[in-house]
């Protein structure tokens, strides 16, 4: 008999559509406040009702911009073995990113640095559990902060030949610059399946983009560079305290810039992101970790399928300050969340307090619970060789497996050996000096940046790249 019944499925067909329904409801009858006459301007080519500086859609608008989106997409890396694809079932983890603050092994909290930066690029480059990177750290305190995109998506492509995920308008000319291709070379492969880097852009709850974000949304979308549509609204605060009201508003704050895209670039790879939180009453804190939030990455995740948008989420955030009991259960359960929903980026991996800390050693012990995860979801495959038959009746009754040639030619790629976790009996745990997972993982960090070798890239491109970011920075800078 099938067990069909899941009991974290949250919407129903009915409710997705009402869901859907309110939000064309909200942009029909309020609009959106869109802070960029270059943005307003693409509307009024469009014939788009614009009053002041807020736009009103119909409901054919978005039927028209969701007809276009594409629902998967391949994002180039350095080193073509490390491409992703995005949309479908796919997915593909990465950092935390932008956290202003690290936590030390001895639980001290400072302001972070461009040099932890390059540690974590030089951790996701070993760490195979990261499939792109992220900037991670918001390395303010010795880069202006005018600087910080250009500069981490810079030092993302030389230290990391993995797919990258902190791409803008001026950016984006780097990008051409790897891969060596022009930007209409850039946008046509885009129409064809292909992009070269992820970028982002945040809607500022309730219902408005300002300027920056808008000519990023245009510039991304004139790139063909997958944009991912992250408005962060917090129950409570900047969107209804309400759950199924808070769902409502995130929809609408993407389905609107969505249509700035696809107006500015038709058929630009877009990603439904899924960054909704709740707010602490007591400290008016968002909580990354709060079991709401994994009820609205549920449901979001069931409206992007809807509209057949690919879908961002989050693994491994967690409330605490340390990497603690309470750190590891809130990123465990946001991997069995994440995978469960079939959101497709998910990043996370590394972070405390609401996304506001890094940690190196979190980092390494979250690539140990995505590795887990991506054991458990490995298909079983019904061969001669895995049924085992013949083993089985050799063995026959009250016989072990231990020895049989089946065992020897299959344990290592069957069964999943931690790195960090430890599978030791305490007698030997003691004596070897009664070590805990964080202890483990610094050591393992440790390793790691000892062991770190840059990949290639080539003299030549190095310096077009530093010519080109150096013309670039609003401030001057030095480039390493």
């Amino acid at each position: 008999m099938e067990n069909t019944y899941d009991r974290l499925k949250p919407l129903n067909r009915e409710q997705i559509e009402l869901i859907h329904e309110k939000s064309l409801e909200i942009l029909e009858k309020k609009g959106f406040w869109f802070d960029s006459e270059k943005a307003r301007n693409i509307f009024r080519k469009h014939g788009f009702k614009v009053d002041g500086e807020i736009v009103y859609f119909k409901e054919k608008d978005i039927e028209k911009a969701l007809e276009t989106a594409p629902s998967e997409f391949t994002v180039r890396a350095r080193n073509p073995a490390n491409d992703i694809k995005v949309g479908s079932e796919n997915f593909a983890f990465s950092n935390n990113a932008g956290a202003p603050f690290i936590v030390d092994p001895d639980g001290r909290m400072r302001n972070s640095s461009s040099e932890d930066f390059f540690n974590f690029l030089k951790l996701n480059q070993q760490l195979e559990a990261i499939d792109y990177t992220r900037e991670m750290v918001s390395s303010s305190l010795d880069i202006p902060a005018e600087c910080t995109l250009l500069y981490e998506l810079l030092w993302q492509l030389k230290l990391t030949d993995k797919p990258v995920n902190c791409v803008f308008g001026t950016g984006a000319g780097l990008l051409s610059i790897v891969f060596g291709i022009d930007k209409k070379k850039m946008r046509d492969d885009s129409l064809n399946g292909i992009t070269y880097g992820i970028g982002n852009y945040n809607p500022r709850s309730p219902l408005a983009l300002e300027n920056s974000q808008c000519d990023r949304c245009i510039d991304l979308a004139e790139w063909g560079v997958a944009a991912c549509i992250s408005p962060m609204p917090m129950a409570g605060m900047t969107g209804p305290v309400t759950l199924p009201g808070l769902i409502v508003l995130q929809n609408t704050e993407i389905l609107a810039p969505l249509v700035l895209s696809q107006l500015a670039a038709p058929g630009a790879p877009v990603i439904y992101g899924i960054l909704a939180t709740v707010t602490d009453m007591k400290t008016t804190v968002a909580s990354t970790a709060a079991p709401e939030v994994g009820i609205i990455m549920r449901a979001c995740t069931l409206m992007a399928k809807y509209y057949g948008l690919p879908t961002r989420g989050d693994v491994g955030l967690s409330d605490s300050c340390c990497v603690d009991y309470q750190a590891g259960a809130e990123s465990a359960y946001h991997f069995v969340n994440a995978i469960r929903c079939g959101v497709n980026l998910i990043p996370g991996l590394g972070g405390l307090q609401s996304r506001g800390i890094g940690s190196f050693e979190k980092l390494v012990l979250d690539a140990e619970v995505a590795q887990q995860t991506r054991r458990m979801l490995k298909p079983l495959v019904f061969n001669e060789e895995n049924l085992a038959i013949e083993t089985i009746m050799s063995v026959g009754q009250k016989g072990h497996y231990l020895t049989e040639l089946h065992t020897l030619n299959n344990f290592r790629k069957e069964l999943y050996v931690p790195e960090v976790f430890t599978r030791q009996t305490y007698k030997i745990w003691a004596a070897e000096g009664m070590q805990d997972s964080y202890v483990r993982a610094n050591g393992k960090v440790k390793e790691m940046l000892e062991s770190y070798k840059k990949p290639e890239l080539g003299k030549s491109m190095e310096k077009d790249m530093d010519v080109y970011a150096k013309a670039h920075y609003p401030v001057s800078i030095k480039a390493e």
